[in-house]
């Protein structure tokens, strides 16, 4: 599959990597190697928003396999899977909405970052960072907006989000853009980030009536009033109740709604790949290859263990952490594994 990363972010990505001077992760201490994995006997070739592409013509949704729709091929891109519709881009930049027994293709002439369906709603949010609402049933356009220019991308792009009859955009030069479907214009733009490179909207929810938007540098908290703060995140859970953000520097900040840090924790040049979210604990997959098991609630009790993965692309589901073809099943250790001379539940 063929990602939508321009060639500036590959060849950053490769030099940093390369940097032989860079410090890495070292816990002090580890409960020992972790036990539960599984395969899939297929390795993942690209990951977008909430799916994964396997190698051999396989979907993986979830912790479910889903078999190509005839028009998906390798050199398609999956940009998302939602109520049973996927929404594909082919070669020459065509979209595809197929929900299994119909498929709808739409002829554009520009690249697509990413797409969102919503009864007879397609929003696109296309590379140049243009904004348009489509008919699915006639094809045509209702709604064109042109946003800024987007340098490079960070490789995770944030689909537009619908809200009876409006639809967010989440831009790529770090605007948050509210759309009215019945007035078929903009209500409302607001700015998250206005940083040059890497500036797109890499997390957005609605918490607490209340919008909640990243970039890779700041954070934005939007109702009546705008709370933004700075912050390098990496990655952005919520619980129901609370937002865990977890950052390029090795923390772990416990936030509310208003982006008051209520707790926080810092594993020194820790870098995340994955979390998992259960009842009462983060399952943290870090890049050296280790899980930490860290208590949600207070943010000081953890576990470290050793994991064995295999290089390639990662992708996480409810209960499980895949990396190329192999997967962690996520499940709570015995008491008798929880005895360390360290931090422990």
């Amino acid at each position: 599959m063929r990602s939508f990363i321009p060639l500036f972010i590959a060849f950053t990505l490769f030099i940093f990597s390369g940097c032989s001077l860079q410090k890495v992760y070292e816990p002090k201490f580890t409960t020992g190697t972790w036990k539960d994995y599984g395969d899939l006997n297929s390795s993942i070739v690209d990951v977008e928003n909430n799916v994964a592409a396997l190698q051999e013509q396989k979907l993986l949704v979830d912790d479910k396999l889903l078999d190509f729709p005839p028009k998906l091929d390798a050199k398609s891109r999956v940009i998302s899977y939602k109520d049973k519709k996927l929404i594909f881009t082919s070669f020459d930049d065509n979209l595809t909405v197929d929900n299994g027994n119909k498929s709808i293709t739409f002829n554009f002439a520009k690249t697509v970052a990413t797409a969102a369906v919503s009864g007879d709603t397609l929003a696109v949010l296309f590379g140049d960072d243009e904004m348009a609402l489509y008919s699915l049933s006639t094809k045509e356009p209702f709604f064109k907006a042109q946003g800024g220019e987007a340098i490079a991308l960070d490789s995770k792009i944030t689909p537009p989000f619908f809200m009876r009859d409006l639809v967010v955009f989440s831009t790529l030069d770090g605007k948050v853009v509210i759309v009215s479907t019945r007035f078929k214009k903009v209500l409302r733009s607001v700015l998250v980030s206005a940083q040059e490179y890497f500036n797109n909207i890499i997390y957005f929810n609605i918490i607490d009536n209340k919008i909640i938007a990243a970039t890779n540098k700041a954070l934005l908290s939007l109702s009546v009033k705008e709370i933004k703060n700075e912050y390098e995140a990496r990655e952005i859970k919520y619980d129901g109740k609370f937002l865990y953000l977890f950052t390029k520097q090795g923390e772990v900040l416990k936030l509310d709604s208003n982006l008051d840090v209520v707790k926080k924790i810092k594993f020194p040049f820790a870098h995340f790949l994955a979390v998992v979210l259960s009842d009462d604990t983060l399952y943290i997959y870090e890049k050296e290859g280790y899980l930490i098991l860290l208590n949600k609630d207070n943010l000081e009790d953890y576990l470290v263990y050793k994991v064995n993965m295999p290089e390639g692309y990662v992708y996480e589901s409810h209960d499980r952490i895949y990396q190329d073809s192999i997967y962690l099943q996520i499940v709570k250790p015995k008491c008798v594994e929880c005895q360390t001379n360290s931090k422990h539940f």
